[in-house]
């Protein structure tokens, strides 16, 4: 049997957590035991082996626990449990700057030999410059955070990292691709359903963060010509992720628009019973690290509309799912924007952008990422900032004339029901639990069975230059 000890910062609710639930649901039907090692208890429904190490848990600059103390804490605790040292360490996240210690920690345990296999699903180089920042100030050398050896593998959840780490110098045989899984929910069909503001009401079930895009919806909420009705399920945690969220809140309510922000929250209704009777799902995010809404969709059997991320759907397209009802772009004449004024503004973020990871930017950053925004004297209205997205949707509420237009250029499609088909039918296949668990037992006997080897490193800065790039720089994901 094999004996996996999975680490994470914590197990509170989440789309970690929601992983290391399904890790464990997948696994039960495998040979392997595992125990979980978190900096917080566990308040869920599943029956998980968790030991609770408080000092895994989010920490700050200020409040370092020692890396050897900790090391030792998890190799004892594993021990004990298992009556020996764990096959592999499943480490999630370590890299992401969230405590001063984890990879530090880690590192001594690599050095031990034992097999480690570190998944990531968020990045301190990828727009997270105060993550990236702590980690340089709190780690006690670049070698911690990306170390190689043969017993060493990293598990990446969409194959655009996998291409950057490879990039990056990770060596390309000790990396994997380990897809999320998708868990087909048991929807409360049958019964009484709720009665929403419109027959075409739009979900678009996400909690209201910047990188969701909110602008956009609101953009298509004034331009569609369906008598539709836009909603999002919840609101922000976080003061920085309210005060951008509440500054389209007010600005629906100002000019009446058919959306409504928190729908869930300020309903009370059933999350699910919401989902049956809705239209379309939606989704006009410009930055997910694996993308579930455009698996999740099909499992819930209902249309998505809504932005592509091709980086992402890639993926899931060269498996057979048709994501053709999606728009790659929203795009605006470039007459509706104060091009000099939107140059300017861009030139400062990008330096700003830069700066903040400690870089300088290219002499040509604003001439590429200009080049990557506009095509054929059009912009893409996700690249833009939020002034300059509330600017564009107030020009088209004031003529007729700029909404038609709009409307030619960017009509909102929704997936046929043979395609809700076809793609339920794919998802089930290939991401729902059992294809992720045939997939990670693989990957675990190629972990467990790899010898132990010496440590070398990559250099932080290598797996950064993969992803501060002026090409993709977005305003609201930045």
């Amino acid at each position: 049997m094999l004996k996996v000890a999975i680490v994470h910062y914590h197990l509170e609710p989440g789309g970690v957590t929601r992983v290391i639930e399904n890790t464990v649901k997948a696994l039960r039907s495998y040979d392997v035991e595992t125990l979980i090692l978190s900096g917080k208890p566990y308040k869920g429904d599943l029956d998980l082996n968790v030991c609770v190490i408080p000092e895994l848990y989010y920490t700050s600059k200020n409040d370092q626990p020692k890396a050897s103390a900790l090391a030792e804490k998890m190799l004892t605790s594993s021990k004990e449990y298992f009556k020996q040292f764990p096959d592999a360490f499943h480490v999630h996240n370590h890299s992401l700057g969230k405590n001063a210690a984890f990879a530090d920690a880690i590192y001594l345990i690599a050095e031990k030999k034992i097999p480690l296999l570190y998944q990531i699903h968020d990045l301190s180089e990828d727009k997270r410059p105060d993550n990236y920042n702590f980690l340089r100030e709190t780690i006690s050398a670049p070698k911690v955070l990306y170390p190689s050896a043969e017993h060493i593998h990293y598990a990446l959840i969409n194959t655009r990292d996998l291409r950057l780490f490879g990039r990056a110098g990770i060596p390309t045989k000790n990396l994997h691709y380990l897809p999320n899984p998708i868990v087909f929910p048991s929807l409360p069909k049958g019964t009484s359903l709720p009665k929403l503001p419109s027959k075409h009401f739009i979900f678009y079930p996400t909690r209201g963060i910047r990188r969701k895009n909110l602008g956009e919806l609101v953009l298509l909420s004034a331009i569609d010509d369906r008598d539709s009705y836009f909603a999002t399920s919840l609101s922000p945690k976080t003061q920085s992720a309210l005060n951008i969220y509440n500054y389209w809140v007010r600005f629906a309510k100002e000019l009446s628009l058919p959306i409504h922000f928190g729908f869930v929250e300020d309903s009370n209704l059933n999350f699910f019973k919401i989902i049956e009777a809705s239209y379309a799902l939606i989704t006009t995010s410009v930055q997910e690290g694996f993308g579930l809404a455009f698996l999740e969709t099909w499992a819930f059997e209902k249309p998505l509309c809504g932005r592509d991320l091709p980086e992402i759907t890639e993926d899931f397209e060269s498996q057979g799912i048709d994501l053709s009802s999606l728009y790659k772009r929203v795009n605006i004449p470039l007459e509706l924007i104060d091009m000099p004024s939107f140059e300017a503004c861009l030139k400062k973020a990008l330096h700003s952008y830069f700066n903040s990871y400690s870089q300088k930017a290219p002499k040509d950053a604003k001439d590429r990422a200009l080049a990557s925004m506009i095509n054929n004297n059009y912009i893409d209205f996700g690249r833009l900032n939020e002034p300059f997205q509330e600017s564009v949707i107030r020009k088209a509420l004031g003529s007729r004339e700029i909404q038609k237009t709009l409307q030619g250029l960017n009509s909102l499609q929704v997936s046929s029901g043979q395609t809700i088909k076809k793609n339920r039918d794919v998802v089930e296949n290939l991401f729902s639990l059992e294809p992720f668990g045939k997939r990670l037992i693989k990957m675990y006997k190629e972990v467990c069975s790899s010898p132990g080897s010496s440590l070398s490193y990559t250099e932080p800065e290598n797996v950064l230059t993969q992803y501060l790039c002026p090409d993709n720089f977005m305003f609201i994901r930045s």
